[in-house]
């Protein structure tokens, strides 16, 4: 099993940062050029909600169903349902540190799957590319925020 973790933090309360995440339209302003997202079904986050997505990289398509889970004020964790990974779970968290600032944890588990399919997965979601997906995330998130 694989672990990714990133964090950072941003000059926003806790709940801002928590209702900000929360919306659907969060996951196409987080998401990076060269990357797009086109969302299937994306509803406001509760418990148990699917997300149904193709994630865009290049020129490549991919298919993506993820379900959310552990749904709370300061977090939410979304678990592959199908896609490219073997298994793929990422919890998202929000923890006040204090005047006005929040820390935002990203900790993701994953597998690859095995044969051809693993070897393009494993360029497309290897540590460098998930370092500058979750650095232009934490990058924009404090962007947006900062805007009000």
């Amino acid at each position: 099993m694989h672990v990714f973790t990133h964090r950072f933090l941003v000059r926003s309360s806790l709940d801002k940062v928590g209702h900000f995440h929360r919306q659907p339209q969060a996951l196409k302003a987080l998401t990076p050029p060269p990357m797009r997202i086109e969302l299937h079904a994306y509803g406001d986050m509760s418990e148990g909600m699917e997300a149904d997505f193709t994630l865009w990289i290049l020129f490549q398509p991919i298919r993506w169903k993820a379900k959310h889970i552990a749904v709370t004020d300061t977090g939410f964790t979304d678990v592959q349902v199908e896609g490219p990974m073997h298994y793929w779970s990422h919890t998202h968290e929000y923890k006040s540190v204090g005047n006005n600032k929040v820390e935002v944890i990203d900790r993701i588990e994953y597998e690859f799957p095995k044969g051809i399919n693993g070897l393009w997965t494993r360029l497309l979601f290897s540590r460098l590319a998930l370092r500058f997906l979750f650095t232009y995330r934490g990058w924009q998130t404090k962007r947006l925020l900062a805007k009000g």
